[in-house]
C-alpha cells in the first residue's frame, strides 16, 4: 500500500505508520496563511509563510498543536528530524490558535527557513483529556512530536495533521 503524501508526512515527523484519526475522532484542521487557505502539499514560499498562520481547529475537547519539519535540515539527510517550529497546548476548538488567548504558546512560531531542498512543514493536532501543565520547549532540532505527546499527553497519534511545502530555492 502506497501512503498518501499527508501520512508519509505524519510518519517521518516521529509517528511511523500512525496515521490522523480525523475521520474517526471527528477532528479537523484548517490552515490559512495571509487570509489564504492552505491544502495538503500546497508549495508555498517561505516569505509568505514567515508570519504565524490562522489555524483553526474544530473537535470535541481541548488540544495541543505542533508544527514541525521533519526534513531539516535537507530531505536527502534529516540529521535534525524534526526541526519544532511551533507548538501550542491548552487550545479550544473553533477559535483561532494563538490568538485572544487561546492556548499556552510553548514555543513560539518560527516561520520555514528550507536551508536546502523542498521541506515539509507538517501541523499536528493532539487531544487532551484536560489542562495541560507543561514547560517551554526551548530545543527545536531533534523534537520528536510522537514521544512529546505521547509523555506530556498520553496520545499515541495525532487526530489530524495538515502540511505544506516550502523549497530553499523560493526565498
Amino acid at each position: 500500500m502506497i501512503a498518501s503524501p499527508l501520512s508519509q508526512a505524519v510518519a517521518d515527523a516521529g509517528h511511523g505508520a500512525k496515521a490522523p484519526r480525523a475521520a474517526a475522532a471527528g477532528w479537523r484542521i484548517a490552515v490559512s496563511y495571509q487570509g489564504v487557505p492552505i491544502k495538503d502539499g500546497a508549495q508555498l514560499k517561505p516569505a509568505a509563510a514567515a508570519a504565524q498562520p490562522s489555524v483553526v481547529v474544530d473537535g470535541p475537547g481541548l488540544f495541543t498543536l505542533a508544527m514541525v519539519d521533519p526534513d531539516a535540515p535537507s530531505p536527502d539527510a534529516p540529521k535534525a528530524r524534526s526541526w519544532l517550529h511551533w507548538l501550542v497546548s491548552n487550545c479550544k476548538p473553533g477559535l483561532e490558535v494563538g490568538a485572544k488567548g487561546n492556548g499556552t504558546v510553548l514555543t513560539a512560531y518560527n516561520g520555514p527557513t528550507p536551508p536546502r531542498g523542498t521541506h515539509r512543514y507538517v501541523f499536528l493536532v493532539y487531544p487532551q483529556s484536560k489542562e495541560l501543565k507543561a514547560s517551554p520547549v526551548e530545543a527545536r532540532a531533534k523534537f520528536n512530536p510522537a514521544a512529546w505527546a505521547a509523555e506530556q499527553i498520553g496520545a499515541d497519534a495525532p487526530a489530524a495533521a495538515a502540511f505544506f511545502l516550502a523549497a530553499a530555492d523560493q526565498r
